[in-house]
């Protein structure tokens, strides 16, 4: 009877545990991904950065494409943030509430 009860105590700690691997598998997954975009979000700030350098010290004029291009570029940064902020959101989702009791 007690090894009984000690094999469910197991079963339950291994369901744990393989739900918490899913999870670390999902986060690295997540990580991965916003390492990516973070990468792609710094080289269009890099652009925008150097449009408007270029707008103050006068080496490009307000009527210039790369002045349209950096406003792109700001577009992208945008939803990429939001993209990063929505990958964040599900990465760290608090689990469902469990469900209530069956009555009788």
């Amino acid at each position: 009877m007690e090894h009984e009860f000690l094999r469910k105590i197991l079963r339950a700690i291994e369901a744990q545990g393989e739900k918490i691997m899913s999870a670390l598998t999902d986060l690295q997954t997540a990580v991965t991904d916003i390492q990516g975009d973070l990468a792609t979000l710094t080289t269009e700030v890099g652009t925008v950065l150097t449009t408007l350098q270029g707008l103050q010290n006068g080496t490009v004029n307000a009527d210039d494409p790369a002045v349209e291009a950096a406003a792109t570029a700001l577009g992208t940064v945008h939803t990429g943030l939001m993209a990063i902020n929505s990958q964040l959101a599900a990465a760290v989702a608090p689990p469902a509430p469990p469900a209530p009791p069956a009555n009788p």
